[in-house]
């Protein structure tokens, strides 16, 4: 079986009307050792569908479809199913830049990186607080631990425990049975612990997420 590097987890609840750009930034990436592994959380539209079509095209791309469960039980399944050496997750309503997979192959491959994190930015379909709130410019292509990486990005101002800014080493939710809570705020009952899990960390300037904000779109950013 050929080497995975990297899991695309995509997360979808009735996502029908933007599904399509999505899987569009992911089955467009510059690398090509990657799987797509797109989990339905129970949707009632036609998101199955549109997934499903894209599965047939793509041969790196798989769909499992479950009972309704919240965001954090979704990831939890799309790490059981996935094959890659690293996580990488996408709101199913979002967009990763085209080269984000092959930018990240140079950190792991010259620094055996645990964890990277990039840069994101965000499209606006309305008012929304700007993504400083959400990147980080300080000790960029430095070399971290996880407790320094906690050190730097825990700040008030700031919001550093979203799933979707890093690409994650899948051994680190093995190997410490990390597990996304279900219910609401996943992401900051988690990224805590995944981070201080990880023993090599580093932060990059490159904008690799695209955050689109629409209108009548839930989010963490929402909250």
């Amino acid at each position: 079986m050929k080497k995975i590097l990297f899991s695309v987890i995509v997360t979808v609840y009735n996502k029908e009307r933007v599904l399509q750009e999505t899987l569009d930034s992911i089955k467009e990436q510059t690398y090509g050792e990657y799987e797509c592994i797109i989990i339905d959380d129970g949707s009632t539209d036609n998101s199955m569908n549109i997934a499903k079509e894209y599965c047939k095209e793509c041969n790196n791309f798989n769909y499992f479809k479950y009972q309704n469960s919240g965001v954090g039980t979704a990831r939890n399944r799309g790490i059981n199913n996935a094959n890659g050496e690293y996580i990488i997750f996408v709101d199913g309503d979002d967009i990763i830049e085209k080269d984000l997979l092959e930018r990240l192959v140079n950190y792991i491959q010259n620094d055996d990186i645990d964890l990277i994190r990039y840069q994101c930015k965000v499209v606006h379909y309305r008012p929304v607080r700007e993504p400083e709130k959400l990147n980080y410019h300080s000790r960029i292509d430095e070399v971290m631990s996880g407790y320094e990486a906690l050190q730097e990005w825990s700040k008030p101002d700031k919001r550093y425990a979203l799933a979707w800014l890093y690409c994650i080493k899948k051994s680190i939710f093995i190997d410490n049975k990390i597990k996304f809570p279900k219910g609401i705020y996943e992401d900051f009952a988690t990224m805590p612990a995944v981070i201080a899990s990880a023993n090599k960390i580093i932060c990059t300037e490159y904008v690799g997420y695209d955050y689109m904000h629409r209108i009548n779109e839930t989010s963490l950013m929402n909250r």
